[in-house]
């Protein structure tokens, strides 16, 4: 046991102690726990065997935090992720979890998107992988020419801004500014007593604010209906909904198509700077410095531009609706 003593097993991040029933990697020497080594199917440094790793002693606490961290997790696709995640990832480097979930099974797919790898695929994704790699090898495949996307439904651009694929966001949330902004332009112009029936009542509403009782309230929004042109208002409302819901079906409809190219491209866009030589940087650390294989340094890379971005969408949404009040 004095072999591995004050040496941690890369899985749990535990040091090994005596009695602890230890498995070494038959290919590159790397300890683990057996329960660890388990969880995971296969040596945490497997990535590396076919460039001639081989575990050395001495690397027991040479690395800092960041470069095990990206070490064990590159090498396996973030296999190595137990239930007690946060023992992985240094507390002051909370952004190294960018790192790409790249499931075992996809890991080893030979099949390819687009002409692109499954586990390159999958990296650029990182977020729901199963349910988006399936969905792709059928539109692929001509199997399904539309899916439908309930994320895109129910939050339309604003899902679109949530999966990164920022130019058809803006495009999609323009056109719904644009048909909102017309819907009031033409009660403006075709109902003018309603809309100006429905500026004095905002006004009374803001007024009143919470003293406002119900009765008040009826009996203002009933004659806002008796107004003569309040039907054509009405008419005006319900096409600017009818339209909304149509782009909302299209946005279902589509997302997963579109989703699909711009993964693809993020991904020919990465092999492009890799082919022609370019240093590729991370804004989380400097990668050329973690002494990662290609393949690795192409998968963080990956990661870091694909995946989800939770504030693009509120960001949007709070921008979207202050244009709105100047408009």
């Amino acid at each position: 046991m004095s072999r591995y003593e004050n040496i941690e097993c890369p899985v749990c991040k535990r040091l090994f102690e005596e009695g602890d029933d230890i498995v070494v990697c038959p290919d590159c020497g790397t300890p683990h726990h057996r329960e660890c080594y388990n969880h995971i199917g296969h040596c945490v440094n497997h990535g590396l065997h076919k460039t001639g790793y081989i575990f050395e002693e001495k690397e027991a606490g040479a690395d800092d935090d960041i470069v095990k961290a990206a070490k064990a997790l590159l090498s396996n696709g973030g296999e190595a992720q137990n239930a007690n995640e946060d023992e992985n990832f240094p507390p002051f480097m909370p952004n190294i979890r960018i790192i790409p979930d790249v499931q075992s099974a996809f890991a080893n797919d030979s099949d390819t998107i687009d002409g692109e790898s499954v586990s390159d695929v999958a990296a650029a994704v990182r977020n729901n992988v199963p349910r988006f790699i399936r969905v792709f090898k059928r539109i692929e495949s001509g199997e399904k020419r539309f899916s439908w996307n309930w994320g895109a439904f129910f939050f339309g651009s604003l899902y679109y801004f949530y999966r990164k694929i920022y130019r058809q966001a803006i495009s999609l949330i323009s056109v719904v500014i644009a048909l909102f902004v017309g819907s009031n332009y033409a009660i403006l112009k075709f109902a003018p007593k309603y809309a100006k029936a429905m500026n004095d009542f905002m006004e009374l509403a803001n007024q009143s604010g919470s003293g406002m009782n119900q009765s008040e309230f009826v009996k203002a929004a009933t004659q806002m209906r008796n107004i003569s042109d309040a039907k054509v208002a009405t008419t005006i409302t319900m096409a600017f909904f009818a339209i909304l819901l149509a782009i909302r079906i299209f946005e279902a409809l589509f997302a997963d198509r579109v989703y699909k190219k711009n993964v693809s491209l993020l991904i020919k866009r990465v092999n492009s700077q890799l082919d022609s030589g370019d240093i590729i940087s991370s804004p989380m650390a400097d990668i050329s410095e973690m002494n990662l294989s290609e393949e690795q340094m192409k998968r963080y890379y990956l990661a870091s531009k694909g995946g989800v971005n939770f504030f693009a969408p509120m960001i949007a949404f709070l921008a979207a609706e202050m244009l709105l009040r100047i408009l």
